[in-house]
């Protein structure tokens, strides 16, 4: 802690032992951010330009604002470590190998480690165990296959059993109802995106017309296979307009009905005629409802869209996108999934 503002200081790094530093003791000025008032978690967040391997003491000479210095001990025997650990003598190193024991030579004292078991081309086998009190220690280490599980079982909560029927329980009841959520908001969403398709297409089925009219002069007077392809066209671009299922239904019956040795062409064409019908009843309600409620319908759209309609959509907009981002990419405890 840092009782006051200083105008100046310095962190004297003094190598004791270690590696040899030629430039010790290392006189470092302090940067602005360090030489205010407050507590410290950290001694300096950059590292400082000293020898990797070389113990020091450090000592600050502080100066405040009416020039009084202060020189305070921080911590001596400081070993300056830029350096990895080590894992060599690795057995088994490969090949076969008949035996329980893994051995492996840590050359320096580690804060945390951990050993991985993989199948070769199966990233779903991995199994990691984590290094532990002796093992974090520098030196020769012999681990069986048989103290690494008792280990990990060591580590096994003793409630897990009992916490894990309650979670299977919470994640049943947890699926259910997100399942019935997804549904409900499913369903109250999809009339209002159906009829807002239906009516956004209607200049798509005014524009079939002439060619549903034509219908029925391909029927008379043409041969019934050349008639039936000349239909099938027909029928595939009414299937691409929305809310045409029931025009399209009885072009197919006319169709169907010059199919085969006997051909009837006065079934086709009453099956055109009811087309024409369902036709000339869909273009009605359309147009009226084109007139008196596109408008109130987009604004009701646009206001529930991106909530109850959300799932519904053919992709999201970007604030969703952030949103749900940072949603998958926080941490999740699944160690009860298991």
């Amino acid at each position: 802690t840092i009782s006051e503002n200083l105008i100046d200081g310095y962190a004297i790094w003094t190598q004791v032992s270690g590696n040899e530093d030629m430039l010790s003791p290392r006189r470092i000025k302090m940067k602005p951010n360090e030489m205010k008032e407050g507590e410290r978690s950290t001694i300096f967040a950059e590292p400082e330009p000293l020898i990797s391997g070389a113990i020091y003491n450090l000592t600050l000479e502080l100066i405040d604002e009416a020039g009084n210095v202060s020189l305070e001990s921080i911590v001596n025997d400081l070993r300056f470590d830029l350096e990895p650990p080590q894992f060599s003598d690795i057995i088994p190193s490969g090949g076969y190998y008949n035996s329980k024991e893994i051995n492996f030579f840590l050359n320096e004292n580690i804060q945390f480690g951990t050993i991985t078991f993989q199948e070769t081309n199966n990233s779903s086998s991995r199994q990691d165990y984590e290094l532990i009190n002796d093992d974090l220690i520098a030196g020769k280490k012999i681990k069986t296959l048989e103290e690494i599980k008792t280990e990990k079982l060591e580590q096994v909560p003793e409630n897990w059993k009992s916490q894990r029927v309650l979670f299977e329980k919470q994640n049943k009841d947890l699926r259910s109802t997100r399942m019935k959520y997804r549904r409900n908001v499913d369903e109250a969403y999809e009339p209002i995106k159906t009829i807002n398709g239906i009516l956004k297409d209607t200049d798509a089925l005014r524009n079939q017309r002439n060619k549903i009219e034509s219908i029925g002069q391909i029927i008379m007077q043409q041969e019934p296979d050349g008639a039936m392809k000349q239909i099938k066209l027909i029928e595939k671009e009414l299937g691409n307009i929305e809310g045409s299922s029931s025009i399209k239904s009885k072009i197919s019956k006319a169709r169907r009905a010059l199919k085969g040795k006997n051909p009837n062409r006065e079934k086709a064409n009453k099956f055109w005629k009811e087309a024409l019908t369902i036709f000339d009843k869909e273009m009605q309600w359309r147009q009226k409802a084109l007139s008196e409620f596109i408008q109130p319908l987009d604004a009701y759209d646009t206001l529930i869209k991106d909530s109850i309609g959300l799932r519904s959509q053919k992709k999201l907009g970007l604030e969703q996108a952030k949103s749900i981002a940072v949603c998958k990419s926080s941490h999740q405890d699944i160690s009860l999934n298991f």
